[in-house]
């Protein structure tokens, strides 16, 4: 590296805006009171602590899709590249399963034929 370089971490914690930031930061000090004492009012406040995190990364999540959305312009390209990015997103497909929670491979499979062969009648 240069003597001028600079690395720069970014967590997700820094995008976040300080109020959530210190809201989660009080739903983490709760946690520990209660883990240490199991006061049913430290876990009541736990608990409401936890539901305003929900509430205010929700918002930010909506208000900031809707910040988006307001700048796409249909006259440039910012139109098509949304759509091509909702139209992009792809299925995951679930490996398939034999019996209760049972994954198979390739390679089991190929096993199975082999020991077991299917005779023709």
């Amino acid at each position: 590296m240069t003597k001028n370089s600079k690395t720069i971490n970014h967590s997700p914690a820094d995008s976040l805006p300080t109020s959530i930031q210190n809201i989660i930061k009080q739903k983490h000090k709760a946690r520990r009171i209660w883990q240490n004492t199991r006061n049913p009012a430290v876990k009541r406040r736990l608990n409401q602590l936890t539901r305003r995190v929900k509430w205010e990364l929700d918002n930010l999540r909506y208000n900031s899709y809707r910040a988006y959305l307001n700048k796409i312009n249909p006259n440039d390209s910012s139109l098509w590249l949304a759509t091509k990015r909702l139209l992009k997103q792809q299925d995951v497909i679930p490996p398939l399963k034999n019996g209760p929670a049972k994954f198979e491979t390739n390679a089991e499979k190929s096993s199975k034929t082999i020991s077991h062969p299917v005779l023709p009648p």
